[in-house]
């Protein structure tokens, strides 16, 4: 991943992390380019088999970025994308969290948020952004959850999170999903020209009556992002 070549204005540079057929890489590669940002996925990181040969065809046909699929989260070398990888995303597994399964959480052997961390922790990206299901906020009696904040916030990091539903932008079926949102303080670099966190607020969407922790020009990013179906935020004291 290391990288001496000069690099264009606007350039973003993306890691993606269980990314599965590629689905969440082109969501927030369609946020980035909304902003006038150029994103490009570096690497991809998949372990199942059928998954990675997704990716591969969609790399073919030109859909996705291509970029070389790495299949072990505990091998990464990430330290290598120190200074070159701005943005980390992952929708790491939820199986351990849904409300379809066992919901062993923490204690699952699919619950890989430590190796997780220790990548963000090696590559300093600006931006980390991470989806799961939302049994993911309540998972091993919240201690999952607790440990995503807890390990990010001391790595450096605030953090943001909203519940959302695939039906809120337009599609027909439900598929709530919870996105984490964290910033690097103080290094967002280029990032930074459209999102700070560094004071959070805590909020609360009036429509799902669901607490988040939005600064003001987070709330910017969710409508940015997701447009008025995000739903009115307000402040709480």
């Amino acid at each position: 991943m290391s990288d001496v070549a000069p690099r264009p204005a606007g350039d973003v540079r993306v890691v993606s992390l269980c990314s599965g057929g590629g689905g969440l890489d082109l969501g927030v590669h369609a946020a980035l380019r909304r902003l006038s940002f150029a994103p490009r996925t570096i690497l991809y990181l998949e372990r199942e088999s059928y998954a990675a040969a997704v990716l591969a065809a969609r790399m073919a046909e030109g859909a996705l970025d291509a970029a070389p699929v790495w299949s072990d989260v505990t091998t990464l070398d990430a330290g290598r994308g120190r200074g070159v990888v701005d943005i980390l995303i992952g929708g790491i597994p939820c199986q351990p969290h849904s409300t379809a399964g066992k919901r062993a959480g923490i204690d699952d052997a699919r619950w890989i948020w430590p190796d997780v961390a220790d990548i963000v922790h090696d590559c300093a990206p600006a931006l980390v952004f991470l989806e799961n299901v939302p049994g993911f906020l309540t998972s091993s009696g919240g201690v999952a959850f607790g440990e995503v904040l807890s390990d990010l916030a001391a790595l450096g990091y605030d953090a943001a999170w909203q519940c959302l539903r695939a039906s809120d932008v337009g599609a027909p079926h439900k598929r709530e999903r919870v996105f984490i949102l964290a910033t690097r303080k103080g290094g967002l670099g280029k990032c930074g020209a459209w999102i700070n966190c560094r004071r959070p607020a805590t909020c609360v969407d009036r429509r799902t009556r669901r607490a988040v922790l939005l600064c003001g020009p987070c709330r910017d990013y969710f409508d940015e992002l997701w447009g008025d179906a995000s739903g009115e935020v307000a402040a709480t004291t």
